[in-house]
């Protein structure tokens, strides 16, 4: 209780403590992400079925969707507490970013843009590259 109402009397607490738990969620979201890529390497590996392959990758991103959900539930309550500091320029990181929020379509450009660098994209393809050549020569 006295940890409550110490937060509850300093909302910069606040703040970082849903901030420091976005990153953490954020985190555990790139670790499914190499888990996928690891097993499927590893399914690969020992021949396991195609269709499988592909059931466990569903699994994983269900899983990741479910981790990210929770992560927004996060984000909307630091915008509530971003809304009620006084320092606002200083504590408006998740404000300042909805309030400027692109449309839908220029997301999606920005996110093609990204996946499209080598250093995010290189996994991609070597695990995209390793399905076509299973399903065309094994």
């Amino acid at each position: 209780l006295k940890l409550h109402n110490r937060f509850m009397a300093n909302p910069k607490d606040i703040w970082q403590h849903l901030h420091s738990d976005i990153e953490r969620y954020e985190k555990w979201s790139l670790i499914i992400k190499l888990t996928t890529i690891s097993s499927v390497l590893i399914a690969f590996g020992l021949s396991i079925n195609v269709f499988v392959v592909v059931i466990f990758i569903l699994i994983f991103w269900l899983q990741d969707a479910i981790w990210k959900t929770y992560q927004v539930r996060l984000s909307d309550h630091i915008i509530y507490v971003e809304k009620q500091t006084v320092d606002a320029q200083v504590y408006s990181l998740y404000t300042n970013f909805e309030s400027n929020r692109p449309g839908s379509k220029s997301i999606l450009a920005e996110y093609l843009k990204s996946a499209l660098r080598p250093t995010v994209a290189f996994p991609y393809l070597i695990l995209v590259f390793f399905i076509i050549v299973r399903l065309l020569f094994i």
